[in-house]
């Protein structure tokens, strides 16, 4: 119970002769309050826990009693009485005017007294200091600093309870209760030396000395005004040992708070009361503030802040949820009134668990007696400012955060990540409060970290729109954050079509009967455009070779031109090109799948097949030879040429060739694609040349009635081939095949024809050769 001796307030202990002056000089500083007691019935009484090693109890006293009676059996006016352990007590008061004490162990009996102890009469209105000391076994009394009783007690002497201005509180003898006034009634849990008796005396108590069990300063209501309301001597320490006010008018100048002349260092600063108000406009009361957020001190007494005065210094202190003092700067706090700038009230937040603290500041006005050196403290009321933490930078994130399609249903977890403690399980002034989409989710979601929700994507949109949790946090001092995240719906797309562009007469494509092809030319270009819109997208054209792997064109206008076709970028072998429009939702990535549109493809137009040319390629002289295209397509122009010379042109299927020469053709496609030039087609023309030679010897001469050879064997054909041949006889075919005949002439002579015949090219010649055979001499005609 008691820890440890003040070691707080200073002792200066001067010469003796000061020592003296400050026990009994008196003095004619500032007034301060006091309480009036009516000698009839008034009283304080406290229940104590139980004192039974050293104790200290001290008050000043002014006594108005005008009591001649000397007998302290019936004439006793208590200052203070101890009792309840046991059977011990002790009483301390004035009987005829002289400081009388009693004493009792715990025998029974009385032990001492009453008996006088000092030879000083006090009832004069005047002010005194009485001290009662156990140290030890022994019991001492200091009046005024000077030692008036001394007794050493054989048993353990001890007390819990007090009452101040009688010595119980049945009391019913008038002359028990005090008559006067009483001021700074102290109880320590140490023995106190004279010397600290001495410094602290005319000292107003603080309330955080050390070893101070309770300290009733009996300051609590106004000088003579109306105090009912009153109840309790307020204990000035934090041990809560208030003393209960009984019997008191506490109205007037009588058993009420008066004024006090009691000799305590001027200004008497012992009520002050702290104010903190919004800086620099001082309008406003504050009871919440953000760290480093300036502020505006002041103290106060009565209404008034105190003029600076050189006996006086103000220190200032601060306690952090009622924890350990902490004494703040000078010169930033260090006047009855000043501004504390920005950045100055600070606290660490990062490992604050409820987002504020609540910090206790007061004062203690130090007043320097200028005659003795006496430095006391006063101690100003305490202010409660709480620190309230600003919200660090935090998160909102949903789970799973994939984007959503239109009519989509989906259960998601939201939470929220804050690095702050305090928000993570949030503190007492923390307020979380969620929003979907703007509209307050209810009580049941407040303050909840993370939660469920069923989200539902509305339908019928045309534009991306987004899904919004936000979490709206609210701390003391108007600390305000949200926080929020989105997750973005698309709508469906809805996918159109593509064609030929121009429609209906597309450049440079052909359309074919499948209207989803069209054919091109090499090295042409040509555009393809959307027909169909495609709707709640944006259209991403596309290209393919084998319509399983694409490629993307990019985003561009309703018209995409093909380029020059084929190009480098062609696979070999490829024949085609495929187009189509991915409808790719607004969002990447998004819910819904993209669409395609129909798929157009491209064929460059098959090169025509190099074309033959069918017919003879002999003929005769004079004959007329039909060359003829194997193959035709309408619409193709064909150009014939003979020997590299046009010969004709158009849609021209065949010619007449009737030279020898090498013929060939060049067709042009209809789409005026390609140029095909067929293999030479060379046509010979063949003639026949029959000769019959003169007969052959050895009838050379064609005698009369001799035979005769002729010989066709000489007949020729340009084309080379083997010849066939047919004789007549004077118009008489005749059977042999020979290039030769034999025949005896007539007499008149016979005609002779050949008919030669190439069999390959059905080309003939004939030849005619009359023989008039010759009379030997002396042969008459007929022979």
């Amino acid at each position: 119970m008691f820890p440890k001796i003040d070691t707080r307030i200073p002792y200066a202990i001067p010469l003796l002769v000061g020592l003296f002056w400050m026990c009994c000089a008196p003095n004619g500083y500032a007034q301060n309050i006091c309480l009036d007691f009516d000698g009839a019935d008034d009283h304080i009484s406290a229940f104590l826990p139980s004192y039974t090693t050293d104790f200290t109890a001290e008050l000043w006293y002014n006594s108005a009693s005008n009591d001649n009676i000397v007998d302290p059996a019936t004439d006793f006016r208590h200052l203070f009485y101890l009792g309840g352990s046991g059977n011990s007590r002790f009483r301390l008061g004035l009987s005829g005017g002289y400081l009388h004490v009693e004493l009792e162990e715990m025998t029974g009996s009385i032990t001492i007294g009453p008996v006088q102890i000092s030879t000083q009469f006090h009832n004069n209105n005047s002010w005194n200091h009485v001290a009662l000391v156990r140290a030890g076994q022994q019991l001492e009394v200091y009046l005024n600093c000077q030692l008036a009783f001394s007794y050493a007690i054989n048993t353990s002497f001890g007390f819990s309870v007090m009452y101040v201005g009688s010595p119980f509180g049945t009391s019913t003898i008038p002359q028990d209760h005090w008559l006067g006034k009483i001021e700074e009634v102290r109880l320590w849990n140490f023995a106190k030396t004279v010397a600290q008796i001495d410094v602290g005396k005319n000292c107003p108590c603080v309330g955080d000395e050390a070893n101070l069990e309770f300290c009733w300063s009996l300051d609590e209501g106004v000088p003579a005004g109306n105090n009912t309301a009153i109840t309790n001597a307020v204990d000035q320490s934090s041990n809560g040992y208030s003393g209960f006010l009984n019997n008191f008018t506490l109205t007037g100048t009588l058993s009420n708070y008066i004024t006090s002349t009691a000799p305590f260092p001027s200004p008497y600063l012992n009520d002050m009361e702290v104010e903190i108000r919004d800086y620099p406009y001082q309008n406003n009361l504050l009871t919440e503030i953000c760290p480093s957020d300036p502020a505006h001190f002041r103290l106060q007494q009565n209404g008034v802040t105190p003029s600076p005065s050189g006996n006086v210094t103000v220190e200032w202190f601060y306690k952090n949820n009622g924890g350990t003092p902490v004494a703040l700067p000078n010169p930033i706090y260090g006047d009855f009134n000043f501004g504390v700038p920005q950045g100055n009230i600070t606290y660490d937040c990062t490992s604050s668990n409820e987002g504020f603290v609540t910090r206790t500041f007061y004062a203690i006005t130090s007043v320097t007696n200028p005659l003795t050196n006496d430095i006391c403290p006063f101690r100003s009321g305490e202010y409660d400012l709480d620190i309230c933490c600003p919200f660090s930078p935090a998160t909102v994130d949903i789970a799973p955060p994939n984007p959503l399609c239109e009519g989509e249903s989906v259960n998601v977890n939201v939470c929220l990540n804050s690095p702050d403690l305090f928000v993570q399980t949030p503190g007492p002034n923390v307020d979380i409060k969620w929003y979907y989409n703007g509209t307050y989710l209810g009580a049941s979601f407040d303050d909840l970290t993370c939660f469920n929700y069923n989200v539902v994507a509305p339908t019928g949109i045309s534009s991306p729109q987004s899904l919004c949790f936000e979490a709206r946090l609210t701390n003391c001092a108007n600390k305000t954050a949200n926080f929020s995240s989105c997750l973005t719906v698309d709508p469906k797309p809805v996918c159109g079509t593509i064609d030929a562009f121009p429609f209906g007469s597309p450049l440079n494509l052909m359309a074919t009967s499948d209207p989803n092809i069209y054919q091109i030319c090499p090295d042409n270009d040509a555009k393809i455009g959307i027909d169909n819109p495609f709707l709640n997208c944006t259209p991403q054209w596309q290209y393919s070779f084998d319509q399983i792997t694409w490629t993307n064109l990019g985003f561009s206008n309703s018209v995409q031109n093909t380029n020059i076709l084929p190009n480098y970028l062609w696979p070999p072998g490829a024949t085609s090109i495929y187009y189509r429009i991915e409808c790719a939702p607004f969002s990447s990535p998004s819910g819904c799948d993209p669409c395609y549109g129909d798929t157009l493809e491209i064929q460059l137009k098959p090169e025509p097949p190099a074309n033959s040319i069918t017919g003879n390629n002999q003929l005769c002289v004079g004959d007329a030879n039909t060359l003829t295209l194997a193959t035709t397509n309408p619409g193709d122009t064909y150009t014939w040429y003979c020997d590299g010379i046009v010969v004709a042109t158009g849609p021209t299927y065949s010619y007449t060739a009737q030279a020898s020469a090498c013929y060939w053709v060049e067709t042009v496609d209809a789409a005026n694609c390609y140029v095909v030039e067929s293999p030479q087609f060379c046509v010979n023309v063949c003639e026949v040349t029959a000769v019959i030679s003169c007969p052959l010897p050895p009838n050379d001469c064609a005698c009369a009635s001799e035979p005769i050879t002729l010989s066709a064997c000489d007949s020729e054909s340009t084309c080379g081939n083997n010849l066939q041949f047919v004789w007549y006889i004077d118009g008489v075919p005749q059977s042999t095949s020979s290039c030769t005949i034999t025949h005896t002439p007539a007499v008149l002579g016979s005609t002779y024809r050949v008919e030669v015949t190439d069999p390959v090219t059905g080309c003939t010649g004939s030849a005619e050769r009359t023989v008039l055979p010759c009379r030997k001499n002396g042969q008459t005609s007929d022979q």
